[in-house]
Protein backbone atom coordinates (compact mmCIF):
# COMPACT_ATOMS: atom_id res chain seq x y z
CA UNK A 1 0.00 0.00 0.00
CA UNK A 2 1.40 3.15 -0.90
CA UNK A 3 -0.83 6.21 -0.61
CA UNK A 4 -2.02 6.83 3.27
CA UNK A 5 -5.79 6.75 3.91
CA UNK A 6 -6.98 9.80 3.97
CA UNK A 7 -10.10 8.56 6.92
CA UNK A 8 -10.33 6.30 9.51
CA UNK A 9 -12.37 4.83 11.36
CA UNK A 10 -12.62 3.99 15.30
CA UNK A 11 -15.04 2.07 16.68
CA UNK A 12 -16.29 1.66 20.08
CA UNK A 13 -19.35 -0.15 21.83
CA UNK A 14 -21.66 2.29 21.35
CA UNK A 15 -21.62 1.47 17.88
CA UNK A 16 -23.27 -2.01 18.19
CA UNK A 17 -26.11 -1.05 20.98
CA UNK A 18 -28.21 -0.67 18.19
CA UNK A 19 -27.89 -4.60 18.02
CA UNK A 20 -28.84 -4.56 21.53
CA UNK A 21 -25.29 -5.46 22.75
CA UNK A 22 -24.15 -3.37 25.67
CA UNK A 23 -21.51 -0.70 26.32
CA UNK A 24 -18.98 -1.40 28.80
CA UNK A 25 -20.62 0.24 31.68
CA UNK A 26 -23.92 -1.69 31.08
CA UNK A 27 -22.40 -4.78 30.44
CA UNK A 28 -20.88 -4.04 34.44
CA UNK A 29 -24.24 -4.04 35.44
CA UNK A 30 -24.90 -7.03 33.54
CA UNK A 31 -22.07 -8.64 35.48
CA UNK A 32 -23.27 -7.25 38.70
CA UNK A 33 -27.14 -9.12 38.18
CA UNK A 34 -26.07 -12.59 36.62
CA UNK A 35 -22.97 -13.35 38.75
CA UNK A 36 -23.47 -15.74 40.92
CA UNK A 37 -23.36 -14.73 44.67
CA UNK A 38 -19.75 -15.12 45.85
CA UNK A 39 -18.59 -13.95 42.84
CA UNK A 40 -20.92 -10.97 42.93
CA UNK A 41 -19.38 -9.75 46.45
CA UNK A 42 -15.53 -10.28 45.04
CA UNK A 43 -16.69 -8.19 41.66
CA UNK A 44 -18.36 -4.97 43.83
CA UNK A 45 -14.86 -5.48 45.51
CA UNK A 46 -12.98 -4.75 42.61
CA UNK A 47 -15.52 -2.12 40.48
CA UNK A 48 -14.19 0.57 42.12
CA UNK A 49 -13.76 2.10 38.19
CA UNK A 50 -17.10 1.70 37.35
CA UNK A 51 -15.45 0.18 33.66
CA UNK A 52 -16.12 -3.70 32.84
CA UNK A 53 -13.00 -3.69 30.79
CA UNK A 54 -10.26 -2.12 33.26
CA UNK A 55 -12.33 -4.37 35.87
CA UNK A 56 -11.62 -7.65 34.09
CA UNK A 57 -8.23 -6.42 33.28
CA UNK A 58 -7.44 -6.00 37.03
CA UNK A 59 -8.38 -9.48 37.73
CA UNK A 60 -6.74 -11.16 35.02
CA UNK A 61 -3.48 -9.58 35.94
CA UNK A 62 -3.88 -10.84 39.65
CA UNK A 63 -4.75 -14.45 38.47
CA UNK A 64 -1.87 -14.12 35.97
CA UNK A 65 0.82 -12.03 37.71
CA UNK A 66 -0.25 -11.33 41.24
CA UNK A 67 0.67 -7.50 41.50
CA UNK A 68 1.01 -5.86 45.05
CA UNK A 69 -1.06 -3.04 44.53
CA UNK A 70 -4.45 -4.86 43.33
CA UNK A 71 -3.85 -7.10 46.43
CA UNK A 72 -3.28 -4.36 48.81
CA UNK A 73 -6.75 -2.58 47.36
CA UNK A 74 -8.52 -5.72 47.79
CA UNK A 75 -7.30 -6.57 51.56
CA UNK A 76 -7.86 -2.93 52.57
CA UNK A 77 -11.75 -3.41 51.00
CA UNK A 78 -11.74 -6.89 52.29
CA UNK A 79 -10.63 -6.08 56.27
CA UNK A 80 -10.01 -3.18 58.47
CA UNK A 81 -6.79 -1.01 57.48
CA UNK A 82 -5.07 -1.62 61.05
CA UNK A 83 -5.71 -5.48 60.08
CA UNK A 84 -4.17 -4.94 56.40
CA UNK A 85 -1.05 -3.35 57.95
CA UNK A 86 -0.90 -5.98 60.29
CA UNK A 87 -0.79 -8.68 57.90
CA UNK A 88 1.55 -6.35 55.46
CA UNK A 89 4.35 -6.23 57.99
CA UNK A 90 4.10 -9.79 59.23
CA UNK A 91 4.51 -10.43 55.88
CA UNK A 92 6.09 -14.92 55.50
CA UNK A 93 8.69 -15.31 53.51
CA UNK A 94 6.90 -18.34 51.11
CA UNK A 95 5.20 -16.62 48.17
CA UNK A 96 6.86 -13.61 46.93
CA UNK A 97 5.40 -10.84 44.95
CA UNK A 98 7.31 -8.41 42.95
CA UNK A 99 5.57 -5.33 42.08
CA UNK A 100 6.17 -4.35 38.78
CA UNK A 101 3.91 -1.30 38.32
CA UNK A 102 5.91 1.37 40.44
CA UNK A 103 9.27 2.15 41.53
CA UNK A 104 9.70 -0.77 44.38
CA UNK A 105 12.69 -2.03 44.48
CA UNK A 106 12.40 -4.69 46.93
CA UNK A 107 10.09 -7.86 47.12
CA UNK A 108 6.59 -7.62 49.01
CA UNK A 109 5.47 -10.87 50.60
CA UNK A 110 1.94 -11.67 51.52
CA UNK A 111 1.40 -14.92 53.68
CA UNK A 112 0.54 -18.07 51.27
CA UNK A 113 -2.40 -19.20 52.59
CA UNK A 114 -4.03 -15.44 51.93
CA UNK A 115 -2.76 -15.02 48.86
CA UNK A 116 -3.99 -18.36 47.71
CA UNK A 117 -7.29 -17.84 48.98
CA UNK A 118 -7.63 -14.46 46.97
CA UNK A 119 -6.32 -15.84 44.24
CA UNK A 120 -8.58 -19.03 43.94
CA UNK A 121 -11.57 -17.18 44.38
CA UNK A 122 -10.44 -14.27 41.30
CA UNK A 123 -9.88 -17.66 39.32
CA UNK A 124 -13.61 -18.86 39.65
CA UNK A 125 -14.69 -14.56 39.08
CA UNK A 126 -12.27 -14.84 35.72
CA UNK A 127 -14.03 -17.63 34.33
CA UNK A 128 -17.65 -16.39 35.15
CA UNK A 129 -17.08 -13.06 33.82
CA UNK A 130 -15.46 -14.10 30.55
CA UNK A 131 -18.20 -17.05 30.28
CA UNK A 132 -20.86 -14.11 30.18
CA UNK A 133 -18.44 -11.95 27.96
CA UNK A 134 -18.92 -14.81 25.17
CA UNK A 135 -22.48 -15.45 25.52
CA UNK A 136 -23.29 -12.04 25.73
CA UNK A 137 -21.38 -10.62 22.25
CA UNK A 138 -21.94 -13.52 20.21
CA UNK A 139 -24.25 -12.97 17.20
CA UNK A 140 -26.85 -15.00 16.56
CA UNK A 141 -28.26 -14.89 12.26
CA UNK A 142 -30.66 -12.34 13.21
CA UNK A 143 -28.25 -9.93 14.23
CA UNK A 144 -25.61 -10.81 11.30
CA UNK A 145 -28.58 -9.52 8.90
CA UNK A 146 -28.96 -6.17 11.14
CA UNK A 147 -25.68 -5.34 11.02
CA UNK A 148 -25.16 -5.24 7.81
CA UNK A 149 -28.26 -3.42 7.67
CA UNK A 150 -26.95 -0.71 10.21
CA UNK A 151 -23.53 -0.30 8.85
CA UNK A 152 -24.86 -0.20 4.68
CA UNK A 153 -25.45 3.58 4.81
CA UNK A 154 -22.74 4.82 6.48
CA UNK A 155 -19.86 3.11 4.96
CA UNK A 156 -21.60 3.46 2.17
CA UNK A 157 -21.37 7.29 2.38
CA UNK A 158 -17.67 6.90 3.81
CA UNK A 159 -16.32 5.09 1.11
CA UNK A 160 -17.77 7.75 -1.83
CA UNK A 161 -14.78 10.06 0.09
CA UNK A 162 -12.49 6.96 -0.09
CA UNK A 163 -11.26 6.73 -3.56
CA UNK A 164 -7.74 5.86 -3.97
CA UNK A 165 -6.75 4.38 -0.32
CA UNK A 166 -7.73 1.36 1.94
CA UNK A 167 -10.29 2.43 4.70
CA UNK A 168 -8.69 1.47 8.29
CA UNK A 169 -11.31 0.51 11.15
CA UNK A 170 -9.84 0.79 14.35
CA UNK A 171 -12.74 -0.89 17.24
CA UNK A 172 -12.07 -1.76 21.03
CA UNK A 173 -15.25 -4.31 20.50
CA UNK A 174 -15.14 -8.01 21.01
CA UNK A 175 -17.84 -9.05 18.84
CA UNK A 176 -17.78 -9.85 15.43
CA UNK A 177 -20.43 -6.81 13.85
CA UNK A 178 -17.88 -5.02 11.57
CA UNK A 179 -16.30 -8.58 10.07
CA UNK A 180 -19.98 -9.15 9.39
CA UNK A 181 -21.00 -6.19 8.08
CA UNK A 182 -17.99 -5.47 5.58
CA UNK A 183 -18.03 -8.81 4.32
CA UNK A 184 -22.00 -8.35 4.19
CA UNK A 185 -21.78 -5.15 2.26
CA UNK A 186 -19.31 -6.71 -0.36
CA UNK A 187 -15.94 -5.12 0.54
CA UNK A 188 -12.93 -6.74 0.75
CA UNK A 189 -11.65 -7.17 4.27
CA UNK A 190 -8.19 -7.59 5.55
CA UNK A 191 -8.02 -8.28 9.24
CA UNK A 192 -4.68 -9.45 9.86
CA UNK A 193 -4.93 -12.91 9.49
CA UNK A 194 -4.11 -15.25 6.31
CA UNK A 195 -5.95 -19.06 5.74
CA UNK A 196 -3.17 -22.16 6.00
CA UNK A 197 -4.64 -25.48 5.20
CA UNK A 198 -8.10 -24.50 6.11
CA UNK A 199 -7.10 -22.25 8.96
CA UNK A 200 -6.51 -18.73 9.43
CA UNK A 201 -3.66 -17.51 11.57
CA UNK A 202 -2.62 -13.92 12.26
CA UNK A 203 0.02 -12.62 10.04
CA UNK A 204 0.37 -9.13 10.28
CA UNK A 205 2.47 -8.52 7.02
CA UNK A 206 -1.12 -8.76 5.15
CA UNK A 207 -1.85 -5.25 5.97
CA UNK A 208 0.92 -4.19 4.03
CA UNK A 209 -0.99 -4.11 0.77
CA UNK A 210 -4.83 -3.75 -0.65
CA UNK A 211 -6.61 -1.92 -2.86
CA UNK A 212 -8.43 1.43 -2.78
CA UNK A 213 -11.65 0.68 -0.98
CA UNK A 214 -10.36 -2.61 0.69
CA UNK A 215 -11.46 -2.45 4.49
CA UNK A 216 -8.50 -2.88 6.88
CA UNK A 217 -9.81 -3.92 10.54
CA UNK A 218 -7.96 -3.68 13.91
CA UNK A 219 -9.30 -4.98 16.92
CA UNK A 220 -7.29 -3.36 19.39
CA UNK A 221 -8.36 -5.45 22.24
CA UNK A 222 -9.31 -8.62 20.75
CA UNK A 223 -11.85 -10.40 19.87
CA UNK A 224 -14.46 -13.42 20.89
CA UNK A 225 -13.16 -15.99 17.78
CA UNK A 226 -9.61 -15.16 18.61
CA UNK A 227 -7.60 -17.96 20.03
CA UNK A 228 -4.17 -18.78 21.29
CA UNK A 229 -2.61 -22.50 20.20
CA UNK A 230 -0.12 -23.93 21.99
CA UNK A 231 2.75 -23.11 20.24
CA UNK A 232 1.45 -19.52 20.33
CA UNK A 233 0.01 -18.62 17.11
CA UNK A 234 -2.86 -16.90 17.16
CA UNK A 235 -6.19 -18.26 15.19
CA UNK A 236 -8.86 -16.63 13.52
CA UNK A 237 -12.11 -19.02 14.23
CA UNK A 238 -15.57 -18.94 12.78
CA UNK A 239 -17.10 -18.64 16.41
CA UNK A 240 -16.52 -17.29 19.68
CA UNK A 241 -16.37 -20.13 22.66
CA UNK A 242 -14.18 -20.02 25.67
CA UNK A 243 -11.21 -21.93 25.83
CA UNK A 244 -11.46 -25.20 27.55
CA UNK A 245 -8.73 -25.82 30.00
CA UNK A 246 -8.63 -29.15 28.92
CA UNK A 247 -7.69 -28.06 25.55
CA UNK A 248 -5.08 -29.66 23.74
CA UNK A 249 -4.69 -27.12 20.82
CA UNK A 250 -5.46 -23.53 22.57
CA UNK A 251 -4.11 -22.27 25.38
CA UNK A 252 -6.65 -19.29 26.17
CA UNK A 253 -8.70 -16.66 24.66
CA UNK A 254 -7.10 -13.71 22.84
CA UNK A 255 -9.07 -10.56 24.44
CA UNK A 256 -7.97 -7.76 26.66
CA UNK A 257 -4.13 -6.86 27.10
CA UNK A 258 -3.31 -7.48 30.23
CA UNK A 259 -2.18 -3.80 32.35
CA UNK A 260 -5.05 -1.81 31.38
CA UNK A 261 -2.62 1.13 31.80
CA UNK A 262 0.25 0.02 29.89
CA UNK A 263 0.97 0.05 26.49
CA UNK A 264 0.30 -3.60 24.66
CA UNK A 265 3.72 -4.95 23.81
CA UNK A 266 2.53 -8.92 22.97
CA UNK A 267 0.63 -9.53 19.69
CA UNK A 268 -1.68 -9.04 18.10
CA UNK A 269 -1.84 -6.33 20.35
CA UNK A 270 1.09 -4.11 19.55
CA UNK A 271 0.69 -4.41 15.60
CA UNK A 272 -3.06 -2.76 15.78
CA UNK A 273 -1.61 -0.42 18.21
CA UNK A 274 0.93 0.60 15.86
CA UNK A 275 -0.59 0.58 13.02
CA UNK A 276 -3.53 2.88 14.78
CA UNK A 277 -0.39 5.89 15.61
CA UNK A 278 0.92 5.23 12.17
CA UNK A 279 -2.48 6.26 10.29
CA UNK A 280 -3.38 8.72 12.61
CA UNK A 281 -0.48 10.51 12.03
CA UNK A 282 -1.25 10.37 8.48
CA UNK A 283 -4.49 10.33 7.94
CA UNK A 284 -6.84 14.16 7.08
CA UNK A 285 -9.73 12.76 9.17
CA UNK A 286 -10.82 10.16 11.89
CA UNK A 287 -14.40 9.73 12.61
CA UNK A 288 -15.04 8.15 16.24
CA UNK A 289 -18.20 6.48 16.64
CA UNK A 290 -19.45 4.84 20.43
CA UNK A 291 -15.99 5.62 22.16
CA UNK A 292 -15.96 6.84 25.32
CA UNK A 293 -11.63 7.35 25.47
CA UNK A 294 -11.32 5.44 29.13
CA UNK A 295 -8.45 3.28 27.72
CA UNK A 296 -4.56 5.53 28.61
CA UNK A 297 -2.78 3.76 26.00
CA UNK A 298 -5.27 4.71 23.14
CA UNK A 299 -5.60 8.36 24.44
CA UNK A 300 -2.02 8.94 24.48
CA UNK A 301 -1.57 7.59 21.15
CA UNK A 302 -4.41 10.11 19.91
CA UNK A 303 -3.06 12.58 22.30
CA UNK A 304 0.68 12.26 19.97
CA UNK A 305 -1.08 12.27 16.84
CA UNK A 306 -2.97 15.60 17.47
CA UNK A 307 0.24 17.21 19.16
CA UNK A 308 2.09 16.27 15.67
CA UNK A 309 -1.07 17.10 13.13
CA UNK A 310 -1.11 20.87 15.65
CA UNK A 311 2.55 21.02 14.55
CA UNK A 312 2.41 20.08 10.87
CA UNK A 313 -0.46 22.12 10.45
CA UNK A 314 0.82 25.42 12.64
CA UNK A 315 -2.48 25.57 14.40
CA UNK A 316 -2.42 28.09 17.41
CA UNK A 317 -5.80 29.18 20.10
CA UNK A 318 -6.34 32.25 21.15
CA UNK A 319 -8.63 33.88 23.64
CA UNK A 320 -10.98 36.45 21.91
CA UNK A 321 -10.35 39.65 23.62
Amino acid sequence: MTTPPEIILFIGAGASHPLGLPTTSEFSQILASQLSDNNKTLWHQFDSQKDAEEVIQNINTLVSFPNINIVKQFLLKQISISDTEQILDKMVYVNRIQDVSNTLHSRVILPITKLEKIIDNCRMLNEEVFSLVFSTYELDQMKEQSAVDLYRPFLSKIMEHTENTVLPIFTTNYDRVLTVAVEGLGYELVDGFRNERRRRFFRPETYQSGKPKDVHLFHLHGAINWRRTKDGRIEWLTTGERVSKSSKIYSENVLIPLGSHQYPYVEPFKTCHDYLRTYLEKAKVCIIVGYTFRNEPINYIFEEALLLTMESYNLSFQKKP
